[in-house]
């Protein structure tokens, strides 16, 4: 009976107990291989520029999730993927996205988060003229950032309300939203935030007509912010609202000057949108001093660059002053033609932005993908298999034990 015990400590015992600790006999034996699990398509998506190939390993992280990843993180995969889709094209798909991650981060509290997502959707209708849900998805980001005490964010909050309700001519509305950010950027310490506020309510005072206030607010506090950070964009806008202000009391050598600085900035920068606003500016300067031809060189280059970058909005801007050019030169057919396609291009704009904000208004919330149970991989069932035999052979071995001294009792 011994015998038999020993042959099996021998053959079963001390064979598994090997195989469990097992080592490599030297270091180049070891390799590391990525585990391929949910996080690890996840990072992948990241990597890939392509929208089309992140989708997919969005999916597929989703598709294989544990429940080491919870709903805040299926929820932050929705929101990569509305911005995937959002690259496609695939408005209404995104938006599906985008409010169903809402959703579970209003379930799991994660306001902070739900911020974000708020302020992407206000974003896309800013950008598409959809002032309505501009307003309300910003207003709401706001709120919360309020409540949360990120009072950056909420400042930058104000700040897009306050374009919005410029482009509206709410000048009311775009004070109140201008003096929060000040106050906010003020407390922060914010120079950068401070000077971009401080562009704003300039525009504010040259609507107004109190040209000094706003040509003083830029001179004493708002270049001054901008070189000192060196945000070199920021002196841009200081040049074109200086340039503007300028323009409204018809001091055109002023204005003139401001805005070949503009055009200057926006070259060093290789800021194209910037050289069409600034040449486009410029054109009116020369056209109200009767430098028609300089005018016309003018807006030959930008009319140009607009039609390579293929904004819509730029280029109606420049037919518009081509309407005023002709104008003045008594070419009534050509003012009447170019006048005409700057109409044109609006209506094409407003047509694609229309349909752009229907398509993000008819996304619906999806259905919630619940958690998954995680999969044991092959490694690990191999070794719970080894547990088993290893617990099989003990007991076999004690009740052997148990016999041989029973049988000495006896």
């Amino acid at each position: 009976m011994i015998r038999v015990f020993v042959f099996f400590l021998l053959v079963v015992w001390y064979p598994a107990l090997r195989a469990q600790d097992a080592t490599p006999d030297t270091v180049s034996q070891t390799v590391t291989v990525e585990a391929k699990d949910a996080l690890y398509y996840q990072r992948q998506a990241k990597r890939t520029k392509n929208p089309t190939v992140a989708l997919q390993l969005l999916n597929k992280a989703l598709s294989i999730r544990s429940t080491t990843q919870d709903d805040n993180w299926v929820a932050d995969i929705r929101v990569e993927m509305a911005l995937a889709l959002l690259k496609s094209g695939k408005t209404k798909q995104a938006f599906s996205e985008f409010l169903t991650a809402e959703k579970i981060y209003v379930t799991t509290g994660n306001a902070v988060s739900r911020a974000d997502i708020l302020t992407h959707m206000a974003r896309f209708y800013e950008k598409n003229s959809a002032w309505k849900e501009a307003n309300q998805y910003y207003e709401s980001a706001k709120k919360i950032r309020q409540l949360n005490k990120d009072v950056s964010a909420a400042a930058n909050a104000s700040l897009h309300l306050a374009d919005i309700a410029l482009v509206q001519n709410d000048l009311g509305k775009a004070g109140t939203n201008v003096a929060y950010a000040i106050k906010q950027y003020q407390a922060l310490e914010n120079k950068t935030g401070l000077a971009l506020s401080y562009v704003k309510l300039a525009e504010i005072y040259r609507r107004k007509k109190q040209y000094k206030k706003g040509e003083r607010i830029i001179i004493d506090s708002a270049l001054p912010f901008f070189r000192s950070t060196g945000y070199q964009a920021g002196r841009i806008d200081c040049f074109d609202v200086l340039g503007k202000i300028y323009f409204s009391q018809k001091r055109y050598s002023e204005a003139k000057w401001f805005f070949i600085q503009a055009n200057t900035q926006s070259r060093e920068l290789n800021d194209v949108e910037g050289i069409i606003r600034s040449l486009t500016s410029l054109s009116k300067v020369k056209i109200a001093i009767g430098d028609y031809n300089l005018a016309k060189r003018d807006l030959k280059e930008a009319q140009s660059l607009a039609s390579r970058r293929g904004n819509l909005f730029l280029l109606a801007n420049v037919k518009q002053a081509y309407a005023s050019l002709y104008q003045k030169v008594g070419n009534v057919d050509g003012s009447e033609n170019a006048s005409e396609i700057s109409d044109e291009l609006k209506d094409s704009l407003s047509n694609i932005q229309i349909a752009q904000a229907e398509s993000a208004r008819a996304a619906r919330i999806k259905v919630i993908v619940p958690k998954k149970e995680h999969t044991p991989s092959v490694s690990a069932k191999q070794d719970s298999g080894l547990l088993i035999v290893q617990l099989v052979a003990a007991a076999l071995a004690i009740l052997i034990v148990i016999l041989l001294i029973l049988k000495r009792i006896k």
